[in-house]
């Protein structure tokens, strides 16, 4: 019985993450027909960061408030600087990427980018890989 939930339970996930794959790829796919619409580049990062903030800051904010330390000015101004020089630079040269190619390509480097993370951190040794032990 248990071996049965745990099967399904990571048939759950393998579910989940084929769902959010394929959103994601609906997405690249809405992005580049906007894209061809006319859509600015920079207008379209900045209607995508405010449409986030707009859903997920409501939530963090009632589920979180509890838990997370008061919101100083040294952290507000470290949140701009992360959404600023991070989120917003990579998002733009996603939307960059996607105008100059096709949704399929974006979308295959994209997932592709754990993958070169963990050799870059295997090369630089900044990760060790652990063999089984017999």
């Amino acid at each position: 019985m248990a071996m049965e939930e745990g099967a399904m339970a990571k048939a759950k996930l393998v579910a989940a993450v084929l769902v959010l794959e394929m959103l994601i790829a609906g997405f690249h796919v809405v992005s580049r027909a906007a894209l061809d619409m006319g859509v600015s580049k920079m207008a379209f990062v900045v209607y995508r960061n405010g449409s986030a903030l707009l859903v997920i800051a409501p939530v963090a904010y009632f589920l979180e408030k509890k838990d997370r330390p008061p919101l100083t000015l040294r952290l507000t101004i470290d949140f701009f600087m992360l959404a600023a020089v991070g989120v917003t630079f990579t998002q733009g040269l996603y939307i960059i990427g996607l105008y100059y190619l096709s949704p399929t390509y974006v979308s295959v480097i994209q997932n592709s980018v754990p993958a070169i993370t963990f050799v870059m951190a295997a090369v630089l040794r900044f990760v060790t890989t652990i063999s089984p032990s017999n």
